[in-house]
């Protein structure tokens, strides 16, 4: 009888440490899927900087200047600088973004606005529309003697 009592006892301990295994798999379960939600954001963060980074140091066709030395040749000079065929340094920085954006963020269907920051026409070249809501900002500083430069890249979310 007494056997029975011990094997019944340890039928029931083993049964309760199952239980307990399962509802602390089930709580990290709960616990894990909440914090994947922080992943996309972060992920958005990353492409943003990268693109960003890609963009500025994509060479042009235009003396094979960088992106990056083209807008820092716009607050310069304005739109009478560095004539590259038939357009200037702002004008070739707007196509080269044109061209980028269309066969990445837009084909990736983000919504986006993606904005260079200087003086008067370096401030001009932009695409897309300000985001409305939460959005994921990108900033990418551009040394420059004499004034502040920079290019953003706000992913909407």
């Amino acid at each position: 009888m007494r056997r029975k009592g011990q094997m019944e006892i340890m039928g029931l301990a083993f049964i309760v440490v199952i239980v307990t295994l399962g509802l602390l798999f089930t709580l990290l379960f709960f616990l894990t899927k909440a914090e994947s939600n922080a992943l996309p954001q972060s992920r958005l963060e990353i492409l943003s900087a990268n693109w960003i980074n890609t963009f500025l140091g994509t060479t042009t066709d235009c003396s094979q200047q960088t992106v990056r030395e083209l807008l820092i040749e716009c607050a310069r000079s304005g739109s009478s600088s560095l004539f590259c065929g038939d357009t200037d340094a702002c004008s070739k920085v707007q196509q080269v973004m044109d061209i980028t954006r269309q066969s990445t963020l837009d084909k990736w269907n983000l919504q986006y606005y993606l904005k260079a920051t200087g003086p008067d026409d370096v401030g001009a070249i932009s695409a897309g529309s300000p985001c409305k809501g939460k959005q994921v900002l990108g900033t990418q500083a551009i040394p420059a003697f004499g004034f502040d430069l920079s290019m953003d890249l706000a992913l909407c979310g």
